[in-house]
């Protein structure tokens, strides 16, 4: 258990302890950053939270370098604590984390926006096709009752 910790944190660090204090590795977000990211993310993350979690992994601690593998970690375990799904709660983590509470609303907003919109066109089409149902899905429903 310890290797494995260990590795993950000589990589939080950048790397092995050699008495010197290590540059900051991992950049400041800006609000714009923030929302850009979340935003995209919420179009482009589908297949579920496992997907959704590679997706935050690879984007913002690999390639964006918002924080260390290990703090990424941490906020999944913590996530993955919380009621509901562990993708939702660790775009709200992430957003606290980097800009405060009003952060975490915003990511955990915009991340959540697009299935929003998307489940209310589905649902209002829906209710309107429902309400004068067209012949054939008539028929079709008939025979199930």
């Amino acid at each position: 258990a310890g290797g494995k910790m260990a590795l993950v944190a000589a990589y939080a660090d950048g790397g092995e302890d050699d008495g010197e204090r290590p540059q900051p590795l991992y950049v400041d977000v800006t609000w714009g950053e923030l929302a850009k990211e979340f935003s995209l993310l919420g179009y482009i993350a589908f297949g579920g939270p496992a997907a959704h979690i590679g997706l935050f992994s690879k984007r913002l601690v690999e390639k964006k370098r918002w924080m260390s593998a290990h703090r990424f970690l941490e906020l999944f375990a913590l996530a993955g604590c919380l009621p509901g799904p562990t993708s939702t709660q660790l775009s709200f983590a992430l957003g606290t984390v980097k800009k405060g509470v009003l952060g975490g609303l915003l990511s955990g907003a915009l991340f959540q926006y697009p299935g929003a919109v998307i489940m209310t066109g589905l649902g209002i089409a829906s209710a309107n096709v429902l309400q004068t149902p067209p012949e054939w899905l008539t028929a079709a429903a008939s025979g199930v009752s």
